[in-house]
């Protein structure tokens, strides 16, 4: 998966008539604040759906307790 540094640590060739560095840099940094935002949601929500799963796939062993 990509990461937000991976993101963050594009380079990119610059040619004569290429795009503003500036906005791109903008972009990029917007887009990395974004991704690594939904990055580690997506981390949260990870952990919390094997949780649950753990906790559906064992329901025998809370009654043996």
């Amino acid at each position: 998966m990509l990461s937000p540094q991976d993101i963050k640590n594009k380079t990119f060739t610059r040619s004569v008539r290429g795009y503003n560095v500036d906005e791109v840099d903008k972009y990029i940094d917007f887009l990395c604040e974004k991704y690594e935002s939904l990055y580690r949601e997506n981390g949260e929500l990870t952990f919390k759906l094997n949780a649950m799963t753990e906790g559906v796939k064992s329901p025998d062993r809370k009654k043996e307790e």
